[in-house]
């Protein structure tokens, strides 16, 4: 319950859905984007679950997260690129055309990506790191690594029985776990001034040894086309292995 409300404020989760009802849209669609958003409230309150002092206190979580995500979402368009930004740019372009306002249809399609919104303001505040900053070497990371390719095999998982879940839930945190451990890791060899290209580029040169195995493995699981549980959780721990951070910092 403390978990719902804190991601309830702190993404405005009970204003996107007050508008989708108010849209009078087809029963399906509101149906669709009303479950979208519920995905970003069940991995924001995993996230503030694993990475948050616990029991959780809420007005204090809202307070250091709400108007930093306020901030934040309306540049996420600067911030993705290539599979991720063409993936937004298509889910709400398809919203759109069946009446959803764009605004509102854009939100819900960055919904998934607004939740990295609370590692990446999370890694500024312990860096003491421009948020913004922040953002555009995370999104950038996620282009470079092919990882929302990753999540989205993960989410197609079949869900047979409690293990099935327990274990796709499982990767999908290790996944993000890891992204958000290599954050730390390129914002720490970057200078101030680089691009988020650069500072990548100067990460893998210095951790060219264990990217360039874990990239191999990577490769080799996509030219595969196999996307079952083991093979993605080999992908899960190969990311991983990219690392030098743990990437677990509580600040505040």
């Amino acid at each position: 319950m403390r978990t719902y409300v804190a991601t309830d404020a702190i993404f405005g989760v009970g204003h996107i859905w007050r508008r989708i009802r108010a849209a009078n849209l087809p029963i399906a669609l509101s149906d669709r984007l009303t479950l979208d958003t519920r995905r970003l409230i069940d991995r924001a309150g995993r996230w503030l679950l694993n990475y948050r002092p616990q029991p959780l206190a809420v007005g204090a979580e809202i307070n250091r997260f709400a108007a930093m995500v306020k901030a934040l979402t309306p540049r996420m368009s600067e911030w993705l690129r290539g599979d991720d930004k063409a993936i937004v740019e298509k889910t709400a372009a398809e919203f759109a055309s069946q009446g959803v306002p764009e605004d509102l249809a854009y939100r819900v399609s960055t919904g998934l990506y607004r939740y990295s919104l609370l590692d990446i303001i999370d890694i500024a505040d312990i860096a003491d790191i421009d948020a913004a900053e922040v953002a555009d070497t995370y999104f950038a990371l996620m282009d470079r690594l092919g990882t929302d390719g990753l999540l989205t095999a993960v989410s197609q998982l079949p869900r047979h029985d409690r293990w099935h879940s327990l274990a796709r839930l499982a990767i999908r945190d290790d996944i993000y776990g890891a992204l958000r451990s290599l954050c730390f890791d390129v914002l720490a060899v970057g200078e101030p001034g680089e691009s988020s290209e650069q500072k990548i580029a100067e990460w893998e040169h210095l951790s060219a040894s264990r990217v360039a195995r874990a990239r191999r493995t990577l490769d080799d699981i996509r030219a595969s086309g196999q996307k079952d549980l083991a093979t993605l959780s080999v992908a899960a721990r190969q990311i991983r292995r990219m690392t030098r951070t743990s990437g677990r910092g509580i600040s505040g």
